[in-house]
């Protein structure tokens, strides 16, 4: 059986608290200050945890601002599944920290870079997001 939305909104909400309780220090040695310039990064880390968790495999949706979209300018990646738009890192810009949403106020404005499944690189994910989430997994209570 497929996750409600409200299965995808809690796994992102759990999945973000764990991110905030690893701190800063896994993401600074990646060179990322989370949640800045992070996005790329925490949604393949979900991606992963969603299909662990519910077998479900997202799209990765890379787009850019060229011009200021809710304080949006530049790169911005999300996931969606569903019709769900899933983001982890929207307090970047100044927006809510966890969007789960089928009615999206910014995400789609920009212009599409990539779109695919989440995970379509493990070779990435490996280098990348491995280490991230052997930090960040032990801090999931679910």
């Amino acid at each position: 059986m497929l996750p409600s939305d409200s299965d995808i909104l809690a796994a992102a909400t759990s999945f973000r608290c764990a991110i905030d309780l690893t701190g800063p220090a896994a993401w600074i040695a990646k060179r990322i200050d989370f949640p800045r310039g992070a996005c790329g990064h925490a949604a393949g880390l979900l991606a992963y945890y969603l299909l662990k968790r519910f077998g479900v495999m997202p799209d990765l949706v890379c787009q850019d601002a060229a011009c200021d979209i809710g304080g949006w300018q530049g790169g911005h990646a999300w996931l969606e599944w569903n019709g769900l738009t899933i983001d982890i890192s929207g307090d970047q810009f100044g927006w809510e920290p966890i969007i789960v949403t089928r009615d999206p106020i910014y995400h789609g404005c920009g212009k599409d870079q990539n779109r695919g499944p989440a995970l379509a690189d493990m070779n990435w994910w490996a280098r990348e997001c491995g280490p991230l989430w052997k930090t960040i997994s032990a801090h999931l209570v679910d």
